[in-house]
């Protein structure tokens, strides 16, 4: 919840939490310095806040404990300071700066006397301890008969209720996967599996060259052998070798990581609150990082190690040295070849998806438009007094300089929270509640639609006149208007909000746009008048001619003339605004991207590899070739065939493979399917072009060679 928090006189919005007394005690979290919440707080108002509100907004002093903060006019007392890196449990990346009792709700939401006697409330979230020898399914169980007798008590709110127990990790919020359709898990699949891919590719490089390196040390280790060194002996050696190069590549592997995900923190967008996304290496990662080490630098040393254990050290010393056959590297090189096409494909379904999102009709016209949010809830304003404001702000708003309109609204289509309803069309049967139309809506000022710049298609917008003391009307979207009105236009047309509800004439039809995400298929929207449904939390939108972020003092300075105690917060341009709901989209593709380019650079080095051990092997036969009359031509040919039995079975598996695994795919892509062949096509081209790129040097090098000096040296 939002908080207007004033500690040195200046107006300043914070983001709490409000808990119940055992909430610190429940979760095993302590305070330092301070303490946290117990029974003895009943009556007194008493916060804890976190480490990170300390050490920013007071510097970490160390007499915090017993100071008062001003929270929405009221005297608070700090009680003590959370333990450094504690950042709730509530929602993904959601970071409160402070605590407050649940019994103090009417301070910290002074717009919603009954927040706690609303048994249609879903904003509070449960968390409990099992007791010993309790399982989850058990739990569950008594869940449900709760929820059972909740539902015979009181239908006509608990209709249908379920209970679920369900383990809570680090934080957890279950109605974020259903918001995103159950996307997220499946971009943490993709990215894992991205990761596997790369981890895959690079461990095959390292047998590759770990191979071919024993390969040339097989008298080495034979004459070894001969001389009296033992198995374990020879283990020893080939393991500390390995080790201290997986040592290496682990030590800056785990460095790297660090720095990537700092990078990647400060990329991602703005909130108007602290997020904590947890991307921290902690000790898991590390020893996660030292177990993949540890396991690589074994493998590195006993594939060799048994190569050279299974020949006898006398046979290996008399024979000469003589060619011998790549096929063991085709076998390592192919896959790599199948898993980079893999990734290639996803990486450009993604860019591909991501691109639509971004050119995607968003409904509205974010050139020139600046965005604000204010809560006069938060001042405790009454509904006359809060529309008063609300008409005030925008006469003198629309005054301003380089400002060409200006309206209201609560909440915005595509923000970060919604407003849901159920509608009824007013000629359908009361008592069928699969009649109702579940919905997002907003309600906004009039000039909404001139400010925002979303047409309409028909009929009129709000004005001044429709208030409260006249008929309640609505403007619809066009998708909303087919459903409600197919085959004639629905301006005129009623519809209601409960089954006994009073009527609310739709006025307009405004044109379809994104209101969930960027993403998302055509879907109903409804918009009311603000001046019939009042509400506190609420945007500030203002076009300008002129860069819009030059305002922003401006804006500052009218809402302090009207209320120097209310905070302006998320100050924002529209495209900053949309930066926010593509950003996901963004980091998903840009971060598979990486992942991608990474696996063609060592699918492609594994070719360069294949074929520069290739010519190795085959100096003296291209020696006899060339001195025999075989061109610079011919030799190219030679190689480039070679190259072909690799890189064409390596594309043919990675195409069936990529067909199989992009079905997953489909709640990830906007405007792309899984099956373009153009994606297919042109990830295989790509990747086909590189990789015999790849061979391209060892090749020239081969097609350079002088049979003289091959055959003399040989």
């Amino acid at each position: 919840a939002p908080v207007s928090f004033n500690a040195q006189g200046q107006p300043e919005l914070v983001w709490s939490e409000l808990v119940t007394d055992n909430y610190f005690d429940g979760l095993g979290v302590k305070a330092d310095p301070g303490r946290v919440f117990n029974g003895e707080d009943a009556g007194t108002p008493v916060t804890v806040v976190s480490h990170a509100f300390w050490q920013t907004r007071f510097q970490g002093d160390p007499e915090i404990v017993g100071t008062n903060v001003d929270l929405n006019g009221r005297a608070f007392t700090i009680v003590g300071v959370a333990t450094q890196g504690f950042t709730g449990a509530k929602m993904l990346a959601f970071s409160p700066d402070l605590w407050v009792p649940l019994a103090w709700h009417r301070d910290i939401r002074p717009d919603d006397e009954k927040l706690l006697e609303r048994r249609t409330g879903s904003w509070l979230n449960l968390r409990g301890r099992l007791a010993d020898g309790v399982s989850l399914e058990e739990a569950s169980a008594a869940l449900e008969t709760i929820a059972a007798r909740l539902e015979r008590a009181h239908p006509d709110a608990n209709e249908d209720w379920q209970l679920h127990a369900m383990p809570a990790p680090r934080k957890v919020e279950p109605f974020m996967n259903v918001m995103t359709g159950g996307a997220l898990p499946v971009a943490a699949g993709f990215l894992l599996g991205i990761v596997g891919i790369v981890l895959l590719i690079a461990c095959a490089n390292v047998a590759s060259l770990t191979v071919a390196r024993s390969l040339a040390r097989e008298k080495e280790m034979a004459l070894r052998v001969s001389l009296g060194a033992s198995r374990t002996r020879v283990l020893r050696q080939l393991f500390l070798e390995s080790a201290a190069l997986c040592t290496a590549a682990g030590a800056i592997g785990f460095w790297l990581s660090g720095r990537i995900v700092n990078l990647a923190t400060r990329l991602m967008p703005r909130l108007d609150f602290e997020i904590d996304f947890g991307f921290v290496p902690d000790t898991r990662v590390l020893w996660f990082t030292i177990g993949v080490s540890v396991t690589a630098a074994m493998l590195a040393a006993f594939l060799p190690a048994v190569r050279t254990f299974k020949k006898d050290p006398g046979h290996t010393l008399m024979a000469p040295s003589a060619a011998r056959t790549t096929t063991w590297r085709r076998f390592i090189v192919v896959p790599q070849l199948a898993l980079s096409l893999v990734a290639l494909v996803t990486a450009t379904l993604l860019v591909r998806s991501f691109n639509n999102q971004a050119d995607a009709n968003v409904g509205f016209n974010p050139e020139g438009l600046l965005l604000s949010s204010f809560n006069l809830g938060l001042g405790g304003y009454d509904e006359p007094a809060a529309r008063e404001f609300h008409q005030r702000l925008v006469d003198r708003v629309t005054r301003l300089d380089a400002v060409s309109a200006a309206s209201l609204a609560s909440p915005l289509p595509l923000d970060a929270y919604q407003e849901r309803a159920v509608v009824f069309p007013w000629e359908a049967d009361p008592e069928n509640r699969e009649s109702g139309i579940s919905l997002l809506y907003s309600v906004v000022h009039e000039d909404y639609f001139d400010t925002i710049g979303t047409p309409l298609l028909y009929g009129r917008g709000f004005e001044p006149r429709d208030t409260h003391e006249t008929r309640a009307v609505a403007v619809v979207n066009a998708t909303l208007a087919r459903t409600l009105a197919p085959d004639e236009n629905a301006v005129g047309r009623s519809f209601r909000f409960r089954r006994d509800g009073e009527p609310v004439e739709i006025i307009g039809v405004a044109r379809d746009g994104k209101y969930l995400t960027l993403g998302e298929d055509p879907s109903p929207y409804l918009y009311l008048p603000l001046r019939q449904n009042d509400t506190q939390r609420i945007t500030l939108l203002v076009r300008s001619d002129a860069e819009p972020r030059e305002l922003e003092a401006s804006l500052r300075n009218v809402v302090s003339s009207l209320d120097p105690t209310l905070p302006l917060y998320g100050v924002k341009t529209a495209q900053q605004f949309l930066d926010r709901s593509l950003s996901a989209s963004r980091a998903l593709a840009l971060t598979v991207s990486l992942f991608a380019a990474l696996a063609l650079t060592l699918a492609t080095l594994g070719v360069y590899g294949l074929m520069s051990f290739a010519v190795s092997q085959r100096r003296r036969e291209l020696g006899i070739r060339m001195a025999l009359g075989a061109g610079r031509g011919d030799i190219v040919r030679l190689f480039l065939r070679q190259a072909g039995r690799v890189v064409l079975p390596g594309l043919s598996i990675g195409l069936v493979f990529s067909w199989l695994s992009t079905r997953a795919m489909e709640s990830l892509l906007f405007g792309v399917g899984t099956r373009e062949p153009s994606v297919f096509i042109l990830s295989a081209v790509v990747l086909g072009s590189v990789a015999l790129a790849g061979s391209y040097i060892p090749t020239r090098r081969a097609a350079r060679l002088d049979p003289l000096v091959t055959l003399r040296h040989e």
